[in-house]
Parts: structure tokens; sequence; C-alpha cells
């Protein structure tokens, strides 16, 4: 993969901005200035995972707690890496919808939000035969490490003329929109000016939204792009970018948008992105007119880079990384760490001033970077290799993920990733034998996993176990055996779950009822169980007619109501109706407004044949199916005013808040 045509190389030193990595960019080429830096010594440790990859050029992770990596290939494969192993295995195969070489191949891999309750995931590509850009859905099988090959096309760009220049990263942003990166279209110097035109869609950052169609496009525009309702394309977030070759989110922080984005020449830059901006290229490469338009070199108007180098030795075009937020201390907290696809330097910015923390031989051809689900950070090459990058200095800390997992009665197996400095030893204390068994090695070195499994329990209540490791505990709950839920129930896990988390006891002698209707009383104590609070404080007064103090479930539905997720059934929220059944649309606006979403957006088109944009219920439920919370009733309906039965409910609580 050669990210650029031709390189021509400078002898000159770095160049930065001043100002922190975490303000928001808006200054001009006025007002930048420049310092440079020596390389630091080197404390950076890479831990090889892999070098049997073919030409990887992404790595991320799905944040559904399997702590699994996911590689990207540029002929069009995706390999999964389970805890602690030393191959990886086939995750998607793509290799014949791929047009493969150069700059071309599968780019970009981005988990939807919600992956672990709908399995959604995307794909970037240049697809045979013509090198248009293709993003596109697909979705896991019932096999978690492997994927249904269907594919739902969400959008082609066409790519004509050169075969450079594809851009290649697609990510979802803290809004719960996909964002892709687009390049200019390739020659040099962006010979149609693609970047600056509105009606182009290459060379810009996109931004769509995956949830909703409109008509037979498969994705609807967020109402807020700059160019919805007015001229150029809806699809456009911001414009001016050349090559954007990796950009992401900050996971903490501001959840700010930072771009590397590949220079032409002889400079490479580092943007802030910014809904409807314009960051200048084919009329500036970074701070410094190109000359390519002389007389629009004013730089009002634009948006320039928060930092910027210049082609020095080897050096030549960036590779976009990540804002750092691990524990490893490779960098500070905030700083950005990226690198040179030539050099094969991993840099890091920190308040404006870049250091190269690493100097790989420069036929690593360093081609991306990752970040797994406690984000820590990982680089691909081409030569076939995965890295872990780790502090040598580090103290032992050694952070456990996850720290607390729920199984139903019947038990099952799980993974802890131990995030420890590569000379850190740590071990493993079972403080539930019998119960819990450690079915890996009890000690180790280094980042590392431990696997165990978890025995029946043929008790009517439900069990707390753990496991220590290096000080840190992980906790393990399990649920109690319901005489009314065999293991062949459609909700037997999810009822368990909720056991395990006691959010329920059952309905009394050793039964749950799970095709019993759900009460709104009851649902009130499910929701604010659910929600983590167990015991609630007597209400000083009674705020519904018809729920009085005597009411078992008194306090909970006081909750509801201070919470905002109910003002009663009636319009003057003076009862609040404790015996009536939940309907399915009810449940909806009950948990979303649980989980945060008390005003979601109007969907731009219907989802479901039996919630008509005229139902009250219609934007509670359309987030439900999004957050993978249902997918209806059947065909292409939702029932709204069914009623929820105890097994729905549990299905329900368990993917609206991860139990």
């Amino acid at each position: 993969m050669t990210i650029r045509r031709a390189t021509v190389l400078f002898v000159l030193t770095f160049l930065f901005l001043a100002g922190s990595i975490l303000i928001q960019a808006g200054s001009t080429a006025a007002n930048t200035s420049t310092q440079s830096q020596p390389a630091a010594p080197a404390s950076l440790q890479l831990e090889n995972l892999l070098t049997t990859l073919t030409n990887p050029v992404f790595v991320t992770n799905a944040h559904d707690g399997s702590n699994r990596l996911f590689v990207v290939e540029q002929a069009g494969h995706i390999r999964v890496l389970q805890p602690g192993a030393t191959a990886a295995t086939d995750f998607l195969n793509i290799t014949a919808r791929v047009l493969s070489g150069g700059e071309r191949g599968l780019l970009g891999l981005a988990f939807h939000p919600f992956y672990k309750n709908n399995g959604r995931f995307f794909v970037y590509y240049t697809r045979q035969t013509d090198g248009a850009i293709q993003i596109a859905e697909y979705n896991v099988s019932s096999n978690p490490n492997v994927a249904d090959t269907t594919e739902r096309i969400i959008i082609t760009i066409p790519h004509p003329v050169n075969a450079n220049h594809n851009g290649g990263t697609v990510a979802f942003g803290p809004d719960g929109y996909l964002y892709a990166g687009t390049g200019d279209g390739g020659s040099a110097n962006d010979p149609p000016n693609n970047a600056q035109n509105i009606n182009v869609l290459l060379g810009k950052i996109l931004r769509l939204d995956i949830d909703h169609t409109n008509g037979a496009i498969q994705y609807a525009a967020p109402p807020d792009n700059p160019f919805v309702g007015v001229a150029g394309a809806d699809e456009i977030y911001m414009l001016g970018m050349r090559n954007p070759y990796r950009f992401s989110f900050d996971r903490g922080g501001s959840h700010q948008l930072i771009i590397g984005d590949v220079g032409q020449g002889m400079w490479e830059e580092i943007d802030i992105g910014q809904l409807g901006g314009n960051f200048g290229w084919r009329i500036w490469e970074g701070n410094h007119c190109t000359n390519n338009d002389p007389t629009l070199c004013n730089p009002a108007g634009f948006v320039f880079p928060i930092a910027e180098y210049q082609h020095d030795g080897s050096r030549c075009s960036i590779t976009g990384g990540y804002i750092y937020r691990g524990t490893r201390n490779i960098a500070a907290q905030g700083d950005y760490i990226f690198g040179d696809f030539c050099s094969a330097e991993i840099i890091k910015l920190h308040s404006g001033v870049q250091t190269v923390l690493v100097d790989l031989p420069t036929n690593s051809t360093l081609s991306g970077f990752g970040e797994d689900e406690l984000g820590e950070l990982y680089i691909v090459r081409l030569n076939g290799s995965l890295d872990r990058l780790g502090e040598s200095i580090t103290p032992c800390l050694n952070p456990i993920n996850p720290l607390n997992e729920s199984f139903p009665a019947n038990g099952g197996s799980g993974t802890i990733a131990v995030d420890a400095p590569p000379s850190c030893p740590w071990s493993v204390a079972n403080n539930s034998p019998g119960f819990l068994t450690v079915t890996s090695a009890t000690s180790g070195m280094g980042y590392g996993f431990v696997t165990y499994t978890v025995s029946a329990n043929a008790a009517t209540t439900p069990r707390t176990g753990t496991l220590s490791i290096n000080g840190e505990t992980f906790t393990v709950v399990q649920g109690a055996t319901f005489a009314d839920v065999p293991t062949s129930h459609l909700f037997y896990k999810e009822i368990g779950k909720l056991s395990a988390r006691g959010i329920t006891v059952g309905a009394g002698n050793g039964n749950y009822l799970p095709d019993q209707a759900v009460a709104r009383q009851e649902m009130a104590a499910f929701i604010i169980r659910a929600l983590g609070d167990f015991d609630p404080p007597t209400p000083t007064s009674q705020r519904f007619a018809d729920v009085p103090p005597d009411n078992p479930f008194y306090a909970f539905i006081e909750q509801m109501a201070v919470r905002g997720i109910t003002g009663g059934c009636d319009q003057d929220g003076t009862i609040y109706c404790p015996f009536d059944a939940v309907t399915r649309e009810q449940m909806a606006a009950f948990i979303m407004r649980a989980v945060g979403e008390f005003l979601p957006p109007t969907p731009p088109s219907q989802r479901f044949t039996d919630v008509p944009p005229a139902n009250p219920f219609y934007p509670f439920i359309d987030r439900l199916w999004i957050r993978g919370v249902t997918v209806g009733c059947g065909g292409t309906n939702f029932c709204p005013g069914n009623p929820v039965t105890r097994g729905q409910m549990a299905a329900f609580l368990v993917r609206a808040f991860n139990l």
C-alpha cells in the first residue's frame, strides 16, 4: 500500500502550532508559531502480538466486552484475534468485492455503537472493478466470531481516473452518526478541485445517519449537516481534505474529532474536526499557500491545522492515530499519538510539541493505529505485524476488564483482560472454588488474559463469587433457578441475568411467571433497580392518588416520577394506574427516558408498519430499535399496544442497561 503517489523529501525540522491539542482549532496561517523538538529517549515498548498478517491497515475493537481485536487486511479480509490467542481467524472475507493494490483495498471498519445488541458493522472499500468507494453494512452471524456475508450497500462514491487518495476511515461519532473520510480523487494538486467542490463527495469528511433510510437511499442526512436544505451535498460534514488517512474520536474529554490529513509534497497536518469547516486543500497545504489558486490565499474562511510537520529525511505521509486515554503511560492523558507511514516513527503531540517516541525501521511502513476496549493503543505495519504500545517504566498497575459479569443459572464461561505493563507479574486467586474455575494459567507477566467457567446453580436464590487479580476484584453474579423457566425458554438467559443482578427474585414459590403481563407498578421496580437503586427513599408526600404509601412499590413509583421517566397515566399527572399492564409502546418510552433520552429526535423515515409518525411514542420506539433492544414483534410490526410479558421485560432491560 502506497499512501503517496510520489514523494519529495525536504531536510527541514518539525514545525508545530502553539497551543494544546484539546483546544478547538480556529487559527489562521497568520498567527501560527513554530518550534523544534528532538526525539525523546526511547522508553516506549512494542509488544508483538502477530507477525502473520497480510498487509494490515487498521485494527479496532467491537466495544462489546469481549476484548477481541479485529484487524483489517487490505485485500479484503477482516481477522479476529481472541484474547490471549497467538493466531487470528477469519471474521469476514470480501476479497471478491474489493479492488486492492496501491492505495486501494478494504480500508476501514466501524462497529455500531450498539453492536453488542444489534450485531451491525460497516466497512469502507474500493470496489471491483472500477475502484469506486463503497461503504457497506454487514451483520454478525449466529457465530460471534464469523460475520454473515450478506451485504447492504449504504453509499457508492465514484472515484474515476486515479487510483490514489481514497481516504478510508469510517467511525461512529458521539452523536451516533457514521463519519467517513474520502480522498480528493488522486493525482497531484487535485486537478478537478474536488476538495473545494461542495457538490462532490471527494476530499471531505462525510456524516451519515445509517439508522434510517430516505426512500431508496440507504441512509439519511443528519439535519444539521451544513448543506442540508441549501446548495451542496447533504452528506458533507466538512470539506477541504486532501487524503484524510485516519481520523478518530477522543473517547474522553470533549470527544472531539481529530484527523491526520496527508499533504502534497511538503507538509503533513493534524486537524480538529469542525461542522461545516473548510480545511483549505487545494488552496492550502497545512498553513501554507500552494499557489494552485493564488488569488484565494486569504486565510479568512478557512480552518487551519493544530499541528503540522515538514518532510524530513524519510518522512512523507502522516498516519493519523488516537488521543491517548489508556493507563499504560505511553503518554500523558490527552496526548495525541500518530505516526509517519514512510519513516515509521511513532510521535506524540503534547501541548503543541511533537516528540518521537519510537523510530522503527523505515521498511516497517506504519499503516495504521488502533485502540482496544481499555483505551490502549496498537499499530499495524504492512510487513504483517500487530503490536501493542507499552511504556517500559510504567508502575505495576493491573487494571482488569471487565470488573464483573452476570450469568444465568446454567452457568457459562468468560474472559478477563489483565492490562499489566510488560515487566509486571500478576497472579489469580480463586475466592470461590467449586463455583468458579480458572481454566487458564493463574499467573503471568505483562498483558494477558484469565479464562474461567461458572458451574450451574441449582438453588432458588442467586449467588456471588470473586477472583482476585493482584488486588483487583472480579465479581461473578449468577441467577437463581426458576421452575417455570427451562433452559429452552426464549428469554432464559435474560431472566437469569435479571435474577443475578438482584432486579427480580421471581414471583414466588420458585417461579418467575415469564409469560405474565407486567403491571406498571412492577415495571417501576424493575427499571429503578436496573438503574442501580435497590432501596429508594420513602417519599415525604404522596404524589399519585392511586398509589398510597402502603403500596409495596410506592418508593419505586416515586423515583420514576422524580427521574422524569413517567408523569403518570392521565393528562393531569394525578394518577399512575399501578395495576394496568405495560404496553410495548409505553415500555419504549420508559426505557429510553431511563437511559437518558428524554427527547429523541423525530425519525426521518417510518420503521414499523404499525407505528405511524402520529403515534406519540414514535421516536422512542425508533430509538429502541437503533439500540438493538428490540427488532419488533415479527415482520415489519412492533405491536405497540400489546402488553409486555415478564420474559420480554427481562430482555428489554438486559439489552438496554447492559446487564
